[in-house]
């Protein structure tokens, strides 16, 4: 499939930011445009900064949990948090986004060529997703996608408009981006987690059936509540709040497989890196906030290893 030029930054725009959304709080979670609202401007909300340090018996990390849009690196950062950023040698991040093409990374979301999106979802889903995302994606390229990636843009959506309530007319900020731009300029050595593929990956493994499923409830339900709660637990830097946020019980049980890949295997599968990075010292590590809080969450993984983990910076 040979894209336009257009149609290629929007499918790469789309495909790069769920790869951000699927670490915060999966399935929910697009850059928002700059408001031209008229309205008058609110007061600035401080985000929190959850930041942690990672004791072992030969060394040390940091752990920071991101939201991957709305807030910027430097807007969350105190003072002190930025002296352990400074201070350290090596960055480690999900995953590295440059230089992605847009025709590969769409290969990988489109179902099977006997198949289309239309006859998997059923007619009366089908027309409220293209009631509701058809601007963004012409019909006949969204009849080829896996229901997962329109779900995680609707979630994305729901998202955005709870970010244009919190910061109106703030411009569109990546904390993941601006990290990595930093590191790089600093000339600090990067790694990283995954693949891009790997990370598309993820959302590929899980069943055809519960995307589904997760397709037509995002489509039923308002998502506006859970990311308004989201963004007012990060802002504030509240802990208890976020975790509550990304971790309701009704969404466990509704998309458990949702969770078990996007957020708890690949936790499982970053913990021996986290702890080998941990005895070299001096790493500095950004992921999303939903891989570090909650009962399986690493930061809790660690401690019951004998790590001590404690948030710092604020």
């Amino acid at each position: 499939m040979v894209l336009s030029v257009r149609l290629r930054a929007s499918v790469l725009r789309a495909l790069l930011l769920t790869l951000a959304a699927c670490s915060s709080a999966p399935p929910k979670p697009p850059v928002v445009a700059p408001s031209t609202a008229t309205e008058p401007a609110r007061a600035a909300v401080t985000p929190g900064l959850f930041l942690y340090e990672v004791r072992g018996k030969q060394g040390s990390a940091h752990l920071l949990g991101t939201i991957h849009i709305g807030f910027g690196f430097d807007e969350v950062l105190t003072l002190d948090a930025r002296r352990r950023f400074d201070a350290s040698t090596h960055v480690m991040t999900e995953a590295d986004i440059r230089g992605a093409d847009p025709e590969r990374l769409l290969q990988a979301a489109m179902l099977p060529p006997e198949r289309s999106l239309r006859s998997v979802v059923g007619e009366p889903t089908w027309k409220k997703l293209l009631a509701r995302i058809d601007a963004q994606i012409p019909a006949p390229l969204l009849d080829r996608l896996e229901p997962w990636l329109p779900t995680v843009m609707l979630g994305l959506e729901d998202l955005g408009h709870a970010l244009e309530e919190l910061k109106p007319g703030a411009e569109p900020r990546m904390m993941d981006v601006e990290l990595m731009k930093e590191a790089n300029q600093r000339g600090k050595e990067v790694t990283y987690f995954e693949t891009v593929e790997e990370q598309l990956g993820v959302f590929d493994s899980i069943s055809l059936d519960e995307q589904v499923r997760e397709l037509t409830r995002s489509l039923e339900a308002a998502g506006s509540e859970q990311a308004r709660a989201l963004l007012s637990g990060f802002s504030s830097g509240d802990e208890a709040a976020l975790s509550a946020a990304l971790f309701d019980e009704k969404e466990l049980a509704s998309s458990p497989g949702f969770y078990d890949r996007v957020l708890f295997a690949r936790n499982a599968a970053w913990l021996p890196v986290i702890e080998k990075e941990t005895a070299r010292g001096g790493c500095f590590i950004a992921v999303g906030a939903g891989h570090l809080l909650g009962e399986r969450g690493i930061v809790a993984e660690l401690r019951r290893r004998g790590y001590q983990v404690s948030r710092v910076g604020q």
